[in-house]
């Protein structure tokens, strides 16, 4: 529409949250050959994918998070899969395939790569920019995403001086949050989820506290009783 001669390439994405159940889909899934379930369902916390002829052509993850990436270059990837690893918790996602689609060639695999990388950047650079500020330096009530030992963490210096590390991604829809200084909180610019400075869930649909993310020893807070 723009002239711009950019391709559309977009993976289909929906997201749901039923009561307790948080659940994200991508890709799409017409007609499939197996289906494969990484977890017990029981319990709430799986994942599901949608095979044709051991390829991921759908991937939903429900009340587990950080993992929309990894199901995402899986479908992307059109790599064929090994059911018995996709359904085991104890391999990486990324290990899971066995070997690259063999139609398309490398400019198809090339363009599918640049097509991910370009939605990545795009995700980072529309939500936060970790700061190069040091640790140090952060005020008391302070808080910042900062780029730590060269990774993104969300910092935050209570009024005691005393750091406290925790991941930036939001645990509902893996937006980047940013700090509202105004209620001293972490959110997430996506759907509105806040956390607490030290990563608690203060307001959903987000219904997992922020990970913890260690500091560099000599500026970590120490909670220990003498």
């Amino acid at each position: 529409m723009l002239g711009r001669g950019v391709p559309l390439d977009a993976l289909p994405y929906f997201f749901s949250d039923q009561y307790d159940a948080g659940m994200e889909y991508r890709g799409r899934a017409a007609r499939w050959d197996r289906v494969v379930i990484r977890g017990a369902p029981d319990s709430g916390e799986f994942l599901a994918f949608w095979l044709q002829d051991d390829r991921v052509l759908a991937g939903m993850n429900v009340n587990v998070w950080d993992v929309g990436d990894d199901i995402e270059a899986l479908i992307r990837s059109r790599a064929q899969v090994d059911p018995d690893q996709l359904a085991d918790p104890d391999v990486p996602l990324t290990e899971a395939a066995t070997r690259p689609a063999s139609t398309g060639g490398a400019r198809k695999t090339g363009f599918l790569a640049e097509g991910l990388n370009y939605a990545r950047q795009f995700v980072r650079a529309r939500f936060t920019v970790a700061a190069a500020t040091p640790l140090e330096e952060l005020a008391a009530g302070e808080g910042r995403v900062l780029d730590v030992a060269g990774e993104k963490i969300a910092v935050y210096k209570d009024p005691d001086g005393g750091l406290h590390g925790v991941s930036p991604v939001c645990t509902h829809a893996r937006c980047l949050v940013e700090w509202n200084s105004a209620d001293t909180a972490w959110d997430c610019p996506c759907h509105g989820a806040r956390f607490s400075p030290t990563g608690q869930v203060l307001r959903g649909p987000a219904k997992k506290d922020l990970a913890p993310r260690p500091l560099p020893v000599a500026d970590r807070h120490d909670t220990s009783t003498s």
